[in-house]
């Protein structure tokens, strides 16, 4: 964008008129995203009634919002709107540009996944309602929400630090010659193109993938359902579990003469296998409910 430039006498040259209007949006913007947030997560602190997995997941999201908001936005609005950050950040630029992408990448994929596992919950809560307090979202939130903080930190610390300290170094070697003095004065992000393909793979489109999928079958649910409510009548496919195949055992008193008591089958025993085999199959039922106003 650079929409004004800095030189060294500590005066702002060259401001556009555009300058004032997209700084005030961008403020505003950035006031908004750790205001909005904040309120989210001290309403889920505040409010045991939201003590539940659903809601952790969502103060997870609001969380990684609230450093975008605070860390992310600002310094990207700063890097953004001027044209020489080695001059604003002589000493520190390398240090704020590895911290500045770190927590980009950092903060962008713990909300995307946030997002991805709250579809996932979602998905498991509408198709499967019964079976859904005993799943794994809902009962191991504790597991899954460091599980996204620290796979987010393992794609966005590390390979960050590594390949901008290297161009750091390479450019440093580049520099050298004076006809490339000059240009090396922005902080740009690490252009290593496997890093750039699997970051992105990784923190966007996998999830996306997964997102789409789960709220299709979120979307188809919540129609099968509202078509049932105008009918009357939902049909559910039931698995019906075939009656046990293991015999069924009882005691039987002889005359004490004998004191001994012996086991004998009350199911019958001369029944073919495949009878057996049958009854040990699941066989689908389909089952008409209807729904009372």
């Amino acid at each position: 964008m650079e929409l004004f430039s800095l030189t060294t006498n500590v005066t702002i040259t060259d401001i556009q008129w555009q300058a004032y209007p997209v700084a005030i949006f961008s403020l505003m913007l950035c006031l908004l995203t750790v205001l909005g947030n904040i309120l989210i997560i001290y309403a889920i602190i505040s409010k045991s009634t939201l003590h539940t997995s659903t809601y952790y997941y969502i103060g997870s999201l609001a969380f990684a919002d609230f450093l975008v908001g605070l860390i992310v936005m600002p310094l990207a609005f700063i890097f953004e709107m001027t044209d020489d950050e080695y001059w604003l950040f002589r000493r520190h630029l390398t240090f704020l540009c590895d911290y500045w992408h770190s927590m980009d990448v950092f903060a962008s994929a713990a909300s995307i996944f946030g997002l991805c596992t709250i579809g996932l919950d979602r998905y498991i809560a509408i198709t499967k309602p019964m079976e859904y307090p005993n799943s794994f979202l809902s009962k191991k939130w504790y597991c899954v929400i460091p599980m996204i903080w620290i796979c987010s930190a393992i794609v966005s610390f590390p390979p960050v630090l590594y390949f901008g300290t290297r161009q750091a170094i390479t450019r440093q070697s580049m520099m050298l010659n004076e006809t490339t003095a000059g240009v090396f004065k922005e902080c740009d992000f690490p252009n290593n193109p496997y890093y750039i393909l699997f970051i992105s793979i990784v923190s966007f489109y996998l999830p996306l993938l997964v997102m789409i999928y789960v709220y299709i079958q979120v979307y188809a649910a919540a129609r099968t359902q509202a078509l049932a409510l105008c009918s009357g009548y939902k049909h559910h496919h039931r698995i019906k579990t075939a009656k046990s195949f293991i015999p069924r055992l009882r005691f039987k008193q002889i005359p004490d003469e004998q004191r001994s008591t012996t086991i004998t089958d009350d199911s019958p025993i001369h029944e073919p296998s495949t009878d057996l085999l049958e009854k040990r199959r699941l066989s689908p039922e389909l089952i008409t409910l209807r729904i009372h106003h």
